[in-house]
C-alpha cells in the first residue's frame, strides 16, 4: 500500500516506512512510531496537535503503549498519515 503525503512530499509505500524503523526485530518503541510518523509526513518538529492525533491513530487498532508489533505500528503510522490535516492551531484554529 502506498501512503500518500502532503504535496510536495513524495508518497510512501509499506516497505519504505518499515525501512525507517530501526532493527529488524517484531517490536517498534512508541518512540520510534512518533518518529517514523514524523518522517513520513516530513514534519520540522510535532505539536501536540500531532501527538493526539497519532495516539488516536493508534488506538484505532490497540491501546497506546511503550512498544507495538511491527504490523500494528505500520497500519497506525499509514493511518495517522492518511488523515492528518495539519495542526488546528497552525491552520487558524483553537
Amino acid at each position: 500500500m502506498t501512503v500518500t503525503t502532503r504535496p510536495g512530499t513524495a508518497p510512501w509505500t509499506d516497505g519504505a516506512v518499515d525501512n525507517l524503523i530501526d532493527g529488524e526485530g517484531p517490536w517498534v518503541t512508541d518512540r520510534e512510531l512518533r518518529q517514523v510518523a514524523q518522517k513520513v509526513l516530513a514534519l520540522d518538529a510535532m505539536c501536540d496537535c500531532f501527538h493526539d492525533h497519532l495516539s488516536q491513530s493508534i488506538e484505532k487498532f490497540t491501546p497506546v503503549t511503550r512498544r507495538y508489533s511491527r504490523p500494528v505500528a505500520l497500519r497506525a503510522i499509514r493511518e495517522a498519515s492518511t488523515t492528518w490535516h495539519g495542526c488546528g492551531e497552525q491552520l487558524g484554529g483553537t
